[in-house]
Parts: C-alpha cells; sequence; structure tokens
C-alpha cells in the first residue's frame, strides 16, 4: 500500500509526473523479463527456483499495486470532467500492457525453466498455446539463447487485447492454471472500466441536456 500510496500523492500534485510513473509501473514485468533474459543468458546457474518464486513474488506485488492504483483512479480520485475521462481511457490502455508484459514475462520464465529442467520435456514450458519458445539450446556455448522474443511479445500483446475485450478469437489460448486465471482477472478489469467510462459518457450527456434545458426556461 505505501507504493499505491506514493502514487496518489503524485497524483494530487502533479498530473503529468503521475501519468509517466503510471507507465512505467505497467512496464515492470517487461523490465523484469529483461532483467532474467540476461541472467539467465550470463549466469544461468545461479537461476534457481527460489530466485523465480522471488521475482514472481515482487512482481505479483506490482500488478496489485498497479490495479489498487487504477480501480482508485476510476472510482475516487478527485479528477473530474474530461480528465477523468483521459485517465480511464488511459487506465483501459495501461490495464492492456501490464497483462501483455505479465503474460509475456511467465513466458519467459517458464519456459526457460522448463527447458533447463531434467524432469520436463523440451517442448513443454509455453504458457500460452499458439506462442514459440522463448529459448533455443545453443550447441558451441553449450547454453540458452532467446530466440522469437519480438514475435512472441506482440502475440502476448494481442492476446491481452483480445482478453481484455472479450472478443476471444481461440488463435492463442492459456494453457495453466495461473494463466487462465489472469486472463479472468484481466476480463473482469476490462469490462469495469468499460463500463464506467459508458456511465460517465451518460452522466456527462444527461447534465448537458439539464443544463440545456435550465437555459431555455430563464
Amino acid at each position: 500500500m505505501f507504493l499505491v500510496n506514493r502514487y496518489k500523492k503524485l497524483l494530487k500534485e502533479n498530473l503529468k509526473k503521475f501519468i509517466i510513473g503510471w507507465v512505467m509501473l505497467a512496464q515492470g514485468p517487461l523490465a523484469m523479463a529483461f532483467v532474467f533474459d540476461t541472467l539467465a543468458a550470463r549466469y544461468p546457474n545461479i537461476i534457481s527456483d527460489y530466485l523465480v518464486m522471488f521475482i514472481a513474488a515482487w512482481l505479483i506485488i506490482v500488478l496489485f499495486s498497479f490495479l489498487s492504483l487504477t480501480i482508485w483512479v476510476t472510482f475516487k480520485s478527485h479528477i473530474s470532467g474530461g480528465d477523468r475521462i483521459f485517465m480511464i481511457m488511459s487506465a483501459y490502455v495501461l490495464i492492456w500492457m501490464v497483462f501483455g508484459n505479465f503474460y509475456y514475462f511467465d513466458g519467459v520464465v517458464f519456459n526457460f525453466m522448463a527447458k533447463t529442467s531434467a524432469t520436463m520435456g523440451n517442448d513443454a514450458g509455453i504458457l500460452l498455446s499458439g506462442l514459440k519458445d522463448f529459448w533455443a539450446f545453443d550447441p558451441s556455448t553449450g547454453g540458452y539463447t532467446t530466440v522469437n522474443r519480438l514475435e512472441n511479445y506482440v502475440d502476448s500483446l494481442y492476446f491481452s487485447g483480445v482478453t481484455i475485450s472479450t472478443v476471444g478469437y481461440g488463435d492463442i489460448l492459456p494453457t495453466t492454471m495461473l494463466s487462465k486465471m489472469f486472463a479472468v482477472l484481466e476480463s473482469f478489469c476490462g469490462q469495469m472500466i468499460t463500463v464506467v467510462a459508458v456511465g460517465l459518457c451518460f452522466a456527462s450527456a444527461t447534465e448537458s441536456i439539464k443544463s440545456g434545458n435550465n437555459l431555455d426556461d430563464e
């Protein structure tokens, strides 16, 4: 909650800095994916289940801090009018982005752990069906190198987009309990933001009509 409170204070002091910080918070999973890439490629021996659990726990905290902040901005922030509608639309876009980054990070980590595990098959470790391997064995070094990153990142954002909009084409599907639960959570958040946005638009239109009628009466 400390992180959320800091962002609430920032919103009251400087809207521009708040939005920049808000966007940076949404990039947390993507940043950690790059950190994991560096560690796994250069120092594969230090990658362990405990390290992965620590990173995952940290990202869960960041994710739910982001969602808590987004819900607060949507329902209880002091801003109003056009700025409020802008913030709600921004919340929708950032929820799409943060979940896409989270799917990508999970794919990077889970696929690496599957590739380096003696108990899992070489084709295991894909959280979203339709994505390709994130890692490939390099015989010259005896280690793993990154592959298909741009394509998988775009596909992760694509899956996030069809999930938050509840379109669900079915060409990419969650394959684990974790990815399924996060897909459901994302769809709930997306619909919540949509309902609030529509409600505000109707409220604004109603106020405009009432104001116009009052002017006509005078």
